[in-house]
């Protein structure tokens, strides 16, 4: 599960049954997650992804092992990067997933691989779920921005005049 944290603008507009907010609250913070997937997920790829989500150090016999790995061609992106090897727990997490909406929050759902898992007792296995899951503070203004547009548009929406035709 992802945890994002964000504020909303005006979580009550006038007029609004509280059921009513609830449900567009859902919606957009199944918006929210589905645009944190779509555009912040693949950035965990890239190479400067260490330093930018500040992942656990890894030893440089394990960097020197990726980087002979990576010129004989087994290893994508030429080992600089943390959580690729040949690609296919990339593929898995960007090609899957699955967002549930609720009215307090939403869970991104993804297919991993079996060795994503937390490591509570084997210190020097790096939290795989806390990489993959880490927001940038730079993300955090951008997704509440798109938590904020989602309310505003839905709540626009349903106060907009509703025309009925009738034959």
């Amino acid at each position: 599960m992802i945890a994002i944290y964000t504020q909303v603008a005006d979580p009550a507009p006038p007029g609004l049954l509280k059921k009513q907010i609830g449900q567009f609250m859902g919606r957009a913070l199944g918006e929210e997650a589905t645009f944190w997937h779509q555009n912040f997920l693949q950035l965990h790829f890239d190479p400067p992804a260490r330093f930018r989500y500040d992942y656990k150090p890894r030893s440089p016999a394990w960097r020197k092992r990726k980087r002979a790995l990576a010129a004989q061609g087994k290893v994508k992106k030429g080992g600089l990067a943390d959580l690729v090897a040949s690609g296919v727990f990339e593929e898995a997490l960007m090609s899957f997933f699955t967002v549930r909406a609720y009215q307090h929050y939403a869970t991104l759902s993804m297919r991993g691989r079996s060795f994503v898992q937390v490591h509570l007792r084997d210190r020097r296995q790096p939290n795989y779920v806390a990489e993959i899951t880490a927001i940038h503070p730079s993300e955090r203004p951008l997704l509440n921005d798109v938590l904020n547009r989602a309310m505003t548009r839905q709540v626009d929406q349903f106060r907009a005049p509703q025309t009925t035709t009738t034959k």
